[in-house]
């Protein structure tokens, strides 16, 4: 839960954790813990928590397929983590749809998402509830992020 809702400190028996940074620290707990091929080469990991129409998001982006991919001789694969009101969505959902909107307008295919979105009233498909289906919330996550994509892709490219 800490890192789903970065800052918040959570007590569990004599233990505390605590993330300040969120999923950001999440994401470099599981780049060092899933077998994951990251290249040292990737750009800068793209970090942004902002409130967009009522919907709080929070998304980390690492890695870029297409240059690895290049580079590899190992088999590569997208990881996507995903949560809503801090509820992992395995199936994810209208929000990841959005953010993946966001990541093909920006050109970029990245190794790894994490998106979190704190909204009210979420929908969820199917019989397991594990995956967010609320149309309108794919718009938001798409015009909330892909200018701030784009603009990160250009400084990488620039700094590259």
């Amino acid at each position: 839960m800490a890192h789903v809702f970065g800052g918040l400190k959570v007590g569990f028996q004599e233990e505390r954790f605590y993330a300040p940074q969120g999923l950001y620290s999440l994401a470099r707990i599981y780049e060092k813990t899933i077998e994951v091929f990251f290249s040292r080469r990737y750009n800068s990991p793209f970090h942004v928590k902002l409130k967009h129409d009522d919907i709080e998001i929070e998304v980390v982006v690492i890695g870029d397929l297409d240059k690895d991919y290049k580079t590899s001789k190992l088999p590569m694969r997208q990881y996507i983590f995903s949560w809503v009101n801090g509820t992992k969505t395995i199936e994810h959902g209208t929000h990841v749809r959005g953010l993946q909107n966001a990541l093909k307008a920006a050109n970029w295919n990245p190794e790894m998402i994490l998106i979190h979105v704190i909204m009210h009233d979420p929908i969820f498909a199917g019989p397991t509830g594990t995956k967010l289906d609320v149309p309108h919330v794919t718009k938001v996550v798409r015009t909330a992020l892909k200018d701030l994509l784009c603009t990160h892709r250009e400084r990488d490219k620039i700094r590259s």
